[in-house]
């Protein structure tokens, strides 16, 4: 392609412009060229002009297109925020309900309390619960100050023993353990004042989780009047809580934690804790070296070993040296191996045995291989068949018991 070509194809206005000079055209036709090419220039310019627009148009749905990730960011935040803010005001919410709801809060409030229910709160789940419990903390020391103290009234006192008594949430119990239990040198109340130690033990047996678990552990652990008042208020069937809460001691090393265990369960424990029984009634073999004791069966004799010359003036003598012979046996014991049996823990496996199952316990005694054989294999029967007597004799019960009914 030449370059008049190459012209022609790309700038058709100029190509016309230079025809009347490469080629001979009368004045007529030169103008005519030159009004040709006057509107071919007006074409491209339209054409121009319409392809920087579309350019721009281009352009701006790029940069809009660029946008887009970024406003689905800001729109995304925005959302994120939108849901802790309710977050937080679904767990506000929460908050002021349990407070309102917390007879404890509402009837010791005072400056710390009001201080902490107006402190900002997150919106983590984690945060509230704290918050609550530095608020019924708080609120459980005012009660102590207020109406337990050796200044306040006989009327705060009341006031304060019968607020104690109906304690009923996880968070109350666990803060009225902490404070009346003596913190920062404070006196424990539970074992020195019987009202303070009645009312709450009552609380304990009223909550299923948390207050029964409290009860094994003061019937366990303590001594004396709390032990006796923890084992007084023991209810008929402890929850599931406790009932690994007492599992656990009875796996532990204590012989008095284990025994007295052993005793709860056989009162209060139903099925579940047959197999930690049954694990408890003795110890695994502890195999000791070296000397452990000896026992000599035998008399001593004495006789005159020697004899030492004693010499004076114009005199001679001699003093014995007495010695001693021991005729007779020593047992000496040098290696030895301990396996304590239990007896408490297995009275009390059998009797567990025999409430659940309402027959007289296998005769295994401390074998437990058998014992967990049986349990695996004749126990589910067993127990099946006596809860089904149990619930055709309480029918059985309630139609004899039931008034007749009047017809007319």
């Amino acid at each position: 392609m030449n370059f008049v070509e190459t012209i022609r194809m790309r700038f058709p206005s100029a190509y016309i412009r230079l025809m009347p000079l490469c080629f001979p055209c009368s004045p007529h036709m030169t103008t005519m060229l030159a009004v040709a090419a006057l509107a071919w220039s007006a074409v491209e310019a339209r054409a121009d002009a319409a392809a920087q627009v579309t350019t721009v148009h281009s352009g701006d749905s790029h940069a809009a297109n660029q946008a887009q990730p970024g406003e689905s960011s800001s729109s995304a935040k925005g959302g994120a925020a939108k849901d802790r803010t309710q977050k937080s005001r679904a767990g506000n919410s929460e908050l002021t309900a349990a407070l309102a709801a917390s007879e404890l809060i509402r009837s010791y409030s005072n400056e710390k309390v009001d201080a902490l229910i107006a402190k900002p709160l997150g919106a983590s789940p984690e945060r509230q619960t704290e918050r609550l419990r530095e608020i019924t903390l708080a609120a459980m020391r005012e009660l102590v100050s207020r109406g337990l103290s050796d200044t306040a009234t006989a009327q705060d006192r009341t006031a304060a023993i019968d607020v104690m008594q109906r304690l009923h949430t996880h968070t109350e119990l666990t803060a009225a353990l902490k404070v009346l239990q003596g913190e920062a040198g404070r006196a424990n109340l539970i074992a020195s004042d019987s009202e303070v130690r009645n009312a709450f033990i009552k609380a304990l047996a009223n909550d299923a989780e948390t207050g029964h678990v409290a009860l094994v552990r003061f019937a366990v652990e303590e001594s004396g009047a709390v032990r006796a008042s923890a084992l007084a208020a023991m209810p008929d069937r402890l929850s599931e809580s406790a009932e690994a809460s007492l599992a656990s001691y009875l796996a532990g090393d204590r012989e008095l934690f284990v025994n007295r265990a052993a005793s709860i369960a056989s009162a209060h424990a139903g099925a579940a804790l047959i197999p930690p029984l049954i694990a408890a009634q003795s110890t695994p073999p502890r195999q000791k070296r070296g000397d452990e004791a000896w026992i000599a069966i035998g008399k001593s004799i004495s006789y005159v070993a020697d004899v030492v010359p004693v010499v004076g003036d114009a005199s001679g003598a001699f003093q014995p040296v007495p010695g001693t012979v021991f005729e007779g046996s020593v047992l000496r014991i040098m290696e030895s191996v301990v396996t304590i049996y239990r007896t408490e823990v297995y009275f009390s496996l059998r009797r567990v045995v025999e409430r659940a199952t309402g027959q007289p316990a296998p005769p295994f005694g401390w074998d437990a291989v058998a014992w967990n054989q049986w349990y695996q294999n004749d126990f589910p029967a067993l127990a099946a068949k006596h809860a089904e007597r149990e619930a055709r004799g309480s029918m059985t019960e309630s139609a004899v018991t039931a008034p007749p009914s009047i017809e007319r």
